[in-house]
């Protein structure tokens, strides 16, 4: 069993990486899939920019859904006084 990571979005300080799991026996699509999304902070809980070279790439065709899924979550959060 794997289980692999990739960064779908960025912002200054925030960011959404996605996981999936590679199938199990029998199966053709992954057993599991997640997004996570992540705020920076510094020492005193503020907000800090990422590095500039963080960057998120294109999605290839297995990180497809779970971009598009990001892609609604993230208009919800806008909508509701997100970034």
């Amino acid at each position: 069993m794997e289980i692999r990571g990739q960064i779908l979005h960025v912002t200054r300080a925030y960011l959404v990486t996605g996981l999936i799991a590679s199938p199990l026996p029998g199966q053709t699509g992954p057993w599991m899939d997640a997004l996570f999304g992540f705020a920076q902070v510094n020492d005193d809980g503020r907000v800090a920019e990422f590095p500039g070279d963080l960057t998120a790439s294109a999605p290839a065709a297995e990180w497809r859904k779970l971009h598009e899924r990001m892609k609604k979550l993230l208009r919800i959060r806008g909508r509701n006084g997100g970034d």
